[in-house]
């Protein structure tokens, strides 16, 4: 077709010409890997751009999960390993029908269940694998399907490198010291590494391999400590693996191991202008997440002057917000009638962090939870972002007690606080559950196979009783979040 005619014409003239006018330097670089990653890059800037900026400041901020924001780098260096094109017949109109049909319900079902399970999604950040298949769609159009399949092992690193999820996990599992979170990114850094050198003779792939590795490990061990998690992380698993690809390249890829690939699918302007407005589309499309609300504030001492008992202090909390954190249990004052409410607190110097786990539910259940805001506990509530979550009575066993929930952030002159009063949801009973480490089978395996059959949103209801019970404990820690003469 003309599409076809007009791209080979324009590929023909590039591959054989070095181009002596801007215009076959225009052509020659569309008709490269480097150009179609060029444009595959300010496509996705398009359409992903500001949350990529948003999880850039929180990682320059401080967060736990600085993978977020190197996995872009690694990603296009996995990819370097994989420039040539397969040989085979392409077709520009299979390609756009493919990627209509599959990437477009892939697509819809990422928003559907990030709508439907906003809380699992806010931990899991489902906003990034909608980035994942976005880029994926585009890179089936610039380098045809063929090809992006090929890519296949780079796609899965991919997907792993994005979902925060496995970060938490893996250094909460190392101590989560800011050495361990590095660690965390090294391990990425070197199967990044490993991907990159998919073309080379399998001893120069192997040496890449265990070099990066090494020197990234020496890397955070030299770096801990005396930069910030982000910049140690980057160092170790981003220009680390990129020195060593540049240093070993010529060895790794001797010439007699080059072997020419096909040339890339023709693509016309048209097609090119398609993917732009894709990107626009995208990019105005607001994927549903919660933020945490920093804007509340309370003075040291609150905690005392509400009359709370400190009663238990749960050190794993460590493991995923750092050494710098904390997380305690209080106890209120006991009201005849009414089962213990607890109040527990976890505490950090940084909000970044705070914000990583906004969405984990710490306390256990029998089925994945959501929270709900809720603006109804107190007049002055509605600038604090409270939220609530209860467990399902009906589900409920003995591993997974009945209980409700209030929960909210705010500042202090020193750190950031996440509060949370829980309750009995049956007002007899003893102390509400202790928070509970988050680990792989009750945050993916878990949650993965509730959703994997069909099963009712509806939770069972709190009694009106318990209810105001906890708004009425929540009430009087607000009130004693400034001291009488502030």
């Amino acid at each position: 077709m003309a599409d076809t005619a007009l791209h080979a014409a324009l590929a023909d003239g590039a591959g054989s010409y070095p181009g002596t006018s801007w215009t076959d330097r225009i052509r020659a670089l569309w008709s490269s890997f480097a150009g179609r990653v060029a444009v595959l890059i300010v496509l996705f800037t398009i359409a992903c751009g500001s949350d990529y900026l948003r999880s850039l400041a929180d990682a320059v901020d401080g967060s736990r999960v600085p993978m977020l924001a190197l996995a872009p780098a690694l990603v296009m260096l996995a990819a370097t390993g994989y420039r040539r094109a397969p040989h085979g017949v392409t077709d520009n109109e299979s390609d756009w029908i493919f990627v209509a049909v599959v990437c477009g319900v892939a697509l819809a079902g990422v928003w559907m269940a990030a709508t439907r399970y906003p809380t699992l999604s806010g931990l899991w950040q489902l906003h990034t694998q909608f980035g994942v298949l976005f880029a994926a769609s585009c890179a089936m159009i610039l380098f045809g399907v063929r090809h992006t399949a090929r890519l296949c092992p780079v796609w899965v690193f991919t997907i792993l490198a994005s979902a925060p999820v496995f970060h938490m996990l893996a250094a909460a599992k190392l101590g989560g010291t800011d050495a361990a979170v590095a660690y965390v990114c090294v391990a990425f850094g070197t199967v990044a590494a490993a991907l990159a050198g998919a073309q080379a003779t399998p001893g120069w792939r192997l040496l890449i391999t265990a070099a990066t590795a090494a020197l990234g490990v020496a890397t955070v061990q030299v770096l801990v400590g005396h930069t910030s998690v982000f910049v140690t992380s980057a160092v170790a698993s981003c220009v680390v693996p990129v020195l060593v690809i540049a240093a070993a390249w010529r060895h790794a890829h001797p010439a007699s191991r080059v072997v020419e690939g096909a040339p890339f699918p023709t693509r016309s302007w048209r097609s090119l202008a398609g993917l732009v407005v894709f990107a626009v589309v995208v990019g105005l499309l607001q994927f549903p997440h919660s933020t945490p609300s920093m804007s509340a504030s309370a003075t040291a001492g609150w905690a005392e002057r509400a009359g709370l008992t400190p009663v238990a202090d749960l050190p794993f909390i460590t493991g995923f917000l750092g050494p710098r954190s904390s997380l305690v249990r209080y106890v209120a004052p006991r009201r005849s009638g009414f089962g213990v409410a607890a109040v527990d607190v976890i505490t950090t110097d940084d909000a970044a962090v705070l914000a990583d786990y906004h969405d984990a539910v710490w306390y256990p259940s029998s089925r994945p939870l959501n929270y709900r805001d809720t603006a109804s506990v107190n007049v002055g509530l509605t600038q604090i972002g409270m939220r609530e979550i209860q467990s399902d009575a009906e589900t409920a066993s003995e591993d997974s007690p009945e209980w409700y929930a209030l929960t909210w952030n705010w500042r202090t002159a020193a750190s950031y606080q996440q509060v949370t009063v829980i309750v009995n949801q049956n007002p007899g009973t003893d102390e509400p559950p202790l928070p509970q480490p988050l680990g792989w089978r009750t945050t993916v395996l878990y949650p993965l196979l509730w959703h994997s059959r069909q099963q009712t949103d509806n939770v069972s209801t709190v009694p009106p009783k318990v209810v105001q019970y906890a708004r009425e404990v929540t009430a009087g820690v607000i009130a004693s979040r400034y001291a009488a003469d502030a």
